[in-house]
């Protein structure tokens, strides 16, 4: 995945369920996505998801889901 703002780095993982499996791209981010937490930017979060969606879009043989997880997490 090209660099994007608020992208801290992207990794694939499998999903196993039985003998199907499914392609997650994950997205670590350094912005907050709880929308009650502080610091939370709704604009950031918006546009981190839309560039996910047009990820996804651009590469549908490629990825089943993407996960967006916060390097915030424990923090």
């Amino acid at each position: 995945m090209p660099t994007y703002k608020n992208v801290v780095r992207t990794w694939i993982e499998y999903e196993m369920e039985g003998r199907e499996h499914k392609t997650v791209l994950v997205i670590e981010t350094d912005i907050e996505l709880w929308p009650d937490h502080q610091g939370y930017d709704s604009t950031a979060f918006d546009e981190l998801v839309s560039h996910a969606v047009q990820k996804m879009k651009l590469n549908p043989e490629s990825y089943d889901i993407v996960r967006i997880i916060s390097k915030k997490i424990g923090a």
